[in-house]
């Protein structure tokens, strides 16, 4: 947006002479259409960003012609589609006439034919590489099987009602797969879900097209992860209370001020004076305490099931219950602010060992995740 906002604000003789020919062109075509009175500037901008953005497409055109890969083919395609949009939008406004009397003049590549030539020649590529790509796919190269497939997928972009093209792609999709088997072995003394497996396989696993994860200990793979728990620690339940004597002085009310003869005093306006009375007031605060800790152990082992590389990254994951309540006997008065919060806070009971191990192996999957982009599939 600031990119835009700047070129916005330059004068179409700055964006030409930094090389922004297609913002030249396209800020002089604003000001100039459904204009009846075309200003000299813009049209002799329109005329020479024109002729100087055609010049350089032509020259990119021209190297990018002398090479024998696809994508390079593909840039020509876009830029001949690129350079048709440009000649019809100028077409729509001649001609171009200025209020001086002076007359644009404009160049135009006949781009259908070079379209044409340039899509002939971008799907003998493509297929040239798909070929040679789903062949070395077949000899067990997967990251070559999924290169095939995006070529295939750009000639039936282009060839949508070619069946050949499509088995190919099918099967250039099936060899580009890759299978991860995930599995959990557990060591400690408390239970792991299949809700949990699901979990893990969904939130801890990264997504890709071309990534197939299987819980299935027998299936087929080509890696694998074994999330392994050794141990879980669960500390015992700790209570610990602390009385508090709160003490502060309040405004409890007023008195008259009276005179020598124990009339009550007036003011200027003759209003009785007072004076505020204070007295002390005073409260027991009892704070309690809570604290219990899981730690659960192991390691998540990462295997290629094809060279038996292993990685093993060691997993910690803890979980602290730590909670705070209160309970005051005296005036309330007496109490600091965060007393107040305090009792404002629920009794709640400790968590039992089962829910803190749970709460622990949610906290695998991240860990998971982490570990498996340093050891990417694809």
């Amino acid at each position: 947006m600031i990119t835009m906002l700047m070129a916005s604000c330059q004068s179409v003789e700055k964006m030409i002479d930094t090389g922004n020919f297609d913002s030249a062109l396209t800020k002089s075509m604003q000001k100039l259409r459904g204009k009846k009175k075309l200003k000299a500037r813009y049209v002799v901008a329109a005329e020479e960003a024109f002729a100087k953005v055609t010049q350089r497409d032509m020259t990119r055109v021209k190297t990018l012609s002398s090479s024998s890969r696809a994508k390079d083919y593909d840039q020509v395609l876009t830029i001949y589609k690129r350079m048709q949009r440009r000649q019809e939008a100028i077409q729509s406004l001649l001609p171009l006439v200025a209020n001086n009397g002076y007359q644009a003049s404009f160049q135009f590549v006949k781009v259908g034919g070079l379209i044409a030539q340039a899509e002939d020649r971008l799907v003998e590529l493509l297929k040239e590489e798909a070929i040679s790509l789903l062949s070395e796919g077949r000899s067990g190269d997967k990251r070559s099987a999924r290169e095939a497939f995006v070529r295939l997928t750009r000639l039936l972009h282009l060839q949508p009602g070619h069946q050949n093209f499509r088995q190919m792609r099918n099967e250039a999709e099936s060899l580009g797969m890759v299978t991860v088997r995930v599995g959990v072995e557990n060591f400690t003394r408390h239970l792991v879900t299949r809700s949990f497996k699901h979990e893990m396989i969904s939130q801890g696993m990264p997504s890709s097209h071309w990534l197939i994860y299987t819980t299935d200990s027998k299936a087929p793979a080509d890696y694998e992860i074994r999330v392994i728990l050794e141990a879980i620690e669960v500390s015992p339940e700790q209570v610990r209370e602390q009385v508090v004597r709160r003490q502060k002085e309040i405004e409890d009310g007023f008195d008259y001020v009276l005179d020598a003869d124990g009339n009550v005093m007036k003011d200027t306006l003759g209003n009785d004076i007072k004076v505020p009375r204070f007295r002390d007031v005073e409260a027991r605060l009892v704070t309690i305490e809570q604290f219990k800790s899981a730690l659960l152990a192991g390691e998540i082992v990462c295997r290629d099931l094809h060279t038996r590389a292993v990685d093993v990254l060691p997993i910690r994951s803890e979980i602290v219950f730590d909670h705070a309540w209160a309970v005051f006997r005296g005036d309330r008065r007496a109490l600091r602010k965060d007393d107040r919060r305090l009792l404002e806070r629920p009794q709640v009971p400790f968590p039992s060992d089962e829910a803190m191990f749970v709460d622990a192996l949610a906290r695998i999957s991240p860990m998971i995740r982490e570990k498996i982009a340093e050891n990417t599939f694809l």
